[in-house]
């Protein structure tokens, strides 16, 4: 029975009479492997500061590939890079820091701090982050590579079509980009169930909902618009390179395509991804301002409010990128309305900020410095953003200089400096030391100089008519003085930058050291000593307010003399809480991985996967499939041995299970993320449908309206839904206790989500429908391979389901196993029935 709050705190209220034992446990349990076995660590202290390191790696790659743009526009008619040189590098440019730097490194530093915000010692799945992790530098480093062979993409980082199409870029440059980037949206969708499981389920005991952390409610809103927006890029990349692969013609106009429906797919994802990036900026904003203004947060529920609109709102703007491509008017102004509306929430958010500011007494430290020039920045883009949101305007600067200086006015105003004032604040929990004032506050003055030097004059060229994407230009269109204020400026923002990472490296062994919690925050990441152990909390605190550091200035104390809960490591085992979502009562023991390969290995063969496809080595990347697949079915069989006894004692008297299963379990929550991921993904195909029947000429084409046998698409939805209340049987007899029956239910239902693929194939190859010959025959057969893939997956789920059962592993891993299957496979059988309905039934009823 779950505990309430109260008797929490009566417990915590008498200390233990009995001295605990020594820290060695606990210590052994949390180490960290030496030498090159630390590539197995999966705990999130290892993955969050790698994580970051190569986020902001890519930000250099980024910012070289910048001051080479920057040389090339400085003078007029210049020959430092070629057209297509130019091309390559600013396409890689805008496609490392919008998909390489400033997403992955938000949802590192996530990774980093919420487990210690939240008073837990580790997100709930660390293998998930880690294979996260390795799939985003082996698919950021390889496609990276493409630029040092002059083979890098050259079609913009949205790679519009017919431009990205293979009858006008015939070479793998574009290639890269599909394969490259789709792989690297592995590493997003990991770390969305990573973290949004996190938040909603290991908080500390007593951080009920309305005391969540105000960072931790920015993060799981963005998780969950990442969990809706990135599907549609991931589908927009499948639809193109099979275009590009296989010539299946879906934004092909002259085969009853359309290359609009790339750019509605794309800016689905595209402009929910400007707040993507910016709301994870604000939570870190929101974090270190009443540091500094020593006082709490001015609104914490008007900011919680703001965040979550903004993240609703963010989902009707994307046609804000498509005002020129003639859309009827009528539906301009709905999507103008929206992409103004949204500026209220951001004002809303600022003006908390301004108001916490002016409600305190602020200390200007470094990263105040840096919060400061967030605000000048950010709400200068922000007024701009107002001015593109109305059509007749941005009719004119549409693809003009002006649009660059917005966007990154926003971006870098809104991101980057807050991002620089975080490592800086948050830099002693790792090297336990402070970075230089002094050097600080150079590095910020040319940085923030820099950039406006460099951006401010953009907006002068887009109202004098600079396009975008040009690699040159003549003398006498007037240009050339402001270009050349602009790179400079680019060269005193790349000092600003040197001068910066020096100081981070340096301060490692220069730097003083930075006491506890040096800036006398009041959230919980800086409970622990510094830098930060590698087992966090050495007892895991009670939470009653929104700074609990400093309403009970004891806390630390009582954490480090393990007076909270959890304070022992039976048998050196990795453990933490897991809470419930709304008011975080302690319910469950999660014991945790301890360091493995298999994430690294996963990773491994999934890089090899996408990346030989970039050369059509269909052979290689299915051999790499099958070892990727081999590599996660020995990371699914392997679970964590639990002790002869159901139950642990944590401390105080409290007693918890270790085994929970259904609703209340972390694992299950994780599949239901997963299904809402892939169903906005398939939601996308079902749009790309409609999309194209409104557009196209002849939908089906002449002939293409009977082609399907209904008989075999009756046997195919049938064969699909068995495989799934199959499923379902063996998660009911699992209930039951009745293992032998789980086994005998899964297995048979293995083998029919198997079956599936007989008729299913049948029903496309018998139908006549050639699909490189019209974007619906093309459509047709992605709406019934989608699902059949799905099903190939439950397939082998299925079947691990009902070995699992009848081997009964020691441990508690096979029933969750059973109950994760079932949500996949009743997912994937409602796809498969839903879309023969639309392909078949759809065209007759409507």
């Amino acid at each position: 029975m779950p505990l309430t709050t109260e008797q929490i705190i009566a417990a915590q209220a008498h200390r233990p009479e009995d001295p605990l034992p020594a820290l060695e446990e606990m210590e052994r349990a949390w180490a960290q492997p030496k030498g090159w076995r630390a590539l197995s660590e999966v705990n999130n202290t290892f993955i969050g500061q790698w994580y970051i390191v190569t986020g902001l790696i890519f930000l250099i790659l980024g910012g070289v590939l910048a001051i080479m743009i920057r040389t090339q526009l400085a003078i007029p008619e210049n020959d430092f890079l070629t057209g297509d040189k130019y091309n390559q590098v600013f396409t890689l440019h805008g496609s490392t820091m919008m998909f390489l730097f400033a997403v992955p490194i938000m949802e590192a530093v996530a990774v980093y701090i919420l487990p210690l915000q939240m008073g837990a010692r580790d997100l709930p799945f660390p293998r998930l982050s880690a294979y996260g992790f390795w799939c985003y530098v082996f698919g950021g480093f390889i496609s990276y590579s493409s630029i040092f062979f002059w083979v890098a993409p050259h079609s913009g980082w949205f790679l519009y079509p017919p431009l990205s199409s293979k009858e006008f870029s015939a070479g793998i440059n574009n290639d890269f980009w599909l394969l490259g980037i789709g792989f690297i949206e592995i590493s997003a969708i990991a770390q969305v169930v990573e973290v949004t499981v996190g938040v909603m389920k290991t908080r500390a005991p007593g951080m009920s909902i309305d005391r969540i952390p105000i960072y931790s409610w920015y993060i799981l809103v963005t998780a969950l618009m990442i969990a809706f927006a990135f599907p549609a890029l991931i589908l927009g990349d499948i639809l193109l390179e099979l275009e590009r692969a296989m010539d299946w013609p879906f934004f092909d106009a002259d085969r009853g395509g359309d290359p609009l429906l790339w750019q509605h797919l794309f800016w689905l994802f595209g402009h929910p991804e400007v707040y993507i990036i910016f709301l994870p900026a604000a939570g870190l904003v929101s974090t270190m301002i009443p540091t500094f203004a020593r006082v709490p947060l001015t609104g914490y529920t008007w900011i919680v409010l703001a965040a979550v609109t903004t993240g609703f709102l963010s989902f009707g703007l994307w046609v804000h990128h498509m005002f020129a491509t003639g859309i009827p008017h009528l539906s301009l102004s709905f999507f103008s309305a929206a992409s103004m509306a949204v500026a209220i929430p951001s004002g809303i958010q600022v003006f908390a900020w301004i108001a916490t500011i002016w409600a305190g007494k602020p200390v200007l430290k470094l990263p105040m410095l840096y919060l400061l020039g967030f605000l000048f920045v950010f709400v200068g883009g922000g007024l701009t953003g107002v001015m593109v949101a109305s059509v007749p305007f941005d009719w004119q600067v549409h693809d003009s200089y002006f649009v660059v200086a917005h966007l990154h006015y926003v971006l870098i105003g809104g991101m980057v400096f807050p991002l620089l004032a975080a490592i800086i604040y948050y830099m002693p929990l790792q090297s336990g030391r402070m970075m230089s004032e002094r050097l600080g506050k150079w590095s910020f003055w040319l940085i923030f100089l820099g950039f406006n030097i460099t951006f401010f004059p953009m907006h002068i060229m887009g109202l004098l008519g600079m396009p975008r994407r040009i690699y040159t230009y003549p003398a006498e269109f007037g240009w050339d003085w402001l270009n050349l204020i602009s790179s400079f400026g680019s060269y005193m923002l790349a000092a600003g930058f040197t001068l910066f990472f020096w100081d981070l490296v340096a301060h490692f062994r220069t730097g003083r050291p930075a006491g506890r919690n040096p800036w006398g925050a009041g959230t919980l990441e800086w409970a622990t000593e510094l830098p930060t152990p590698q087992t966090g909390f050495q007892s895991l605190p009670f939470i009653s307010g929104h700074y609990p550091l400093w309403s009970d200035p004891d806390l630390p104390g009582r954490i480090s003399r393990r007076e909270g809960l959890l304070p022992t490591s039976p048998e050196a085992k990795r453990e933490t809480l897991r809470t419930s979502t709304v008011d975080a009562r302690p319910e469950q023991v999660l014991r945790l991985p301890h360091p493995t390969f298999k994430p690294l290995i996963a990773a491994v063969f999934t890089a090899v996967t996408f990346i030989v496809a970039i050369w059509h080595l269909w052979w290689v990347s299915l051999a790499g499939a099958v070892l990727m697949l081999a590599a996660l079915l020995a990371w699914a069989w392997q679970c964590e041995e639990l002790p002869a006894e159901s139950h642990r004692d944590i401390g105080h008297g409290i007693v918890l299970p270790y085994r929970v299963t259904g609703p209340s379990s972390h694992a299950w929550w994780a599949a239901v993320i997963m299904v809402l991921v892939d169903g906005a993904a398939y939601v996308s195909l079902v749009f790309a449908y409609f999309y194209l029947w409104t557009v196209s000429p002849a939908w089906p084409p002449l002939g293409g309206e009977d082609s399907l046998s209904t008989g075999l698409a009756v046997l195919t939805g049938v064969a699909a839904v068995g495989a799934g209340l199959l499923g379902w049987l063996a998660v009911r007899m699992d209930r039951m206790g009745a293992t032998p029956l789980v086994a005998l239910f899964a297995g048979i239902g293995g083998v029919a989500a198997l079956g599936v693929f007989i008729p299913g194939t049948l029903l496309l190859t018998s139908s006549g429908l050639e699909p490189t010959v019209h974007t619906y025959n093309a459509v047709v057969w992605v709406m019934v391979c989608f699902p059949l893939a799905h099903l190939g997956i439950s397939a082998v789920m299925l079947l691990l389901t009902a070995a699992k059962a009848a081997v009964r592993p020691k441990g508690w891993g096979w029933s969750l196993t059973a109950e994760c299957t079932m949500i996949w496979t009743l997912w994937s059988a409602a796809q498969m029935a839903f879309s023969l309905a639309v392909i078949v039934i759809a065209p007759d009823w409507l």
